[in-house]
């Protein structure tokens, strides 16, 4: 999508058409995935008591950040492949545009290079409404502005955003696996003080 972006130069309307059908479908797409996490989550909360969801999340933040830090190898949910290429020639701009947007919103149809986002789905599985919407609209949110930023095309083909970030992405990977496993010390304090006897 990145590079299908980058690719419509001097057409600034239709690109801006593009950016908001993509906006449209990334939002969509990840806010129907919330929502089925979210009806997931209303059972499951019946069954787990929150301290114990607390536990679990906190288990499998630890798991990703080892993941992210490449401490271990794991089989992920996913495919290998990102969003189909020959729907730019079958459809408009625009109406591929969105149909990415869905794709790479919903996320797991798609190649997932972190493992911070399957810990966005278990939180929602665990929590429920409206965490579980509220969690994959941010997801959503941030894939479309991510996408627009990383499509800008300067001159210099060298200093194109996305390239400077898949060189980097070792140190998006560090800071990731960092961030997860701040998360799981939040999450393992939280779930003690929880099953702490009052």
């Amino acid at each position: 999508m990145v590079q299908t972006l980058s690719a419509v130069r001097g057409q600034e309307r239709r690109r801006l058409i593009a950016i908001g059908t993509f906006a449209i479908g990334s939002l969509f797409g990840s806010a129907s995935l919330g929502a089925v996490l979210s009806f997931a989550g209303a059972i499951v909360q019946h069954v787990v008591p929150s301290a114990a969801a607390m536990a679990l999340l906190a288990a499998v933040a630890f798991v990703a950040s080892l993941l992210d830090l490449e401490l271990i190898s794991l089989p992920r949910p996913q495919r290998s492949a990102q969003v189909p290429s020959a729907w730019r020639n079958r459809w408009p701009l625009a109406v591929a545009s969105f149909g990415y947007g869905v794709v790479l919103g919903i996320g797991i149809l798609t190649f997932i290079p972190f493992a911070a986002f399957y810990v966005v789905l278990v939180a929602g599985i665990l929590f429920g409404f409206p965490l579980g919407v509220y969690l994959m609209l941010g997801y959503g949110a941030g894939k479309a502005v991510m996408t627009v930023v990383l499509s800008a095309r300067p001159s210099d083909p060298e200093r194109v955003p996305w390239r400077k970030l898949m060189a980097n992405r070792w140190a998006v990977a560090l800071l990731n696996g960092t961030f997860l496993a701040v998360i799981t010390g939040c999450l393992a304090w939280e779930a003690q003080v929880a099953w702490r006897p009052i």
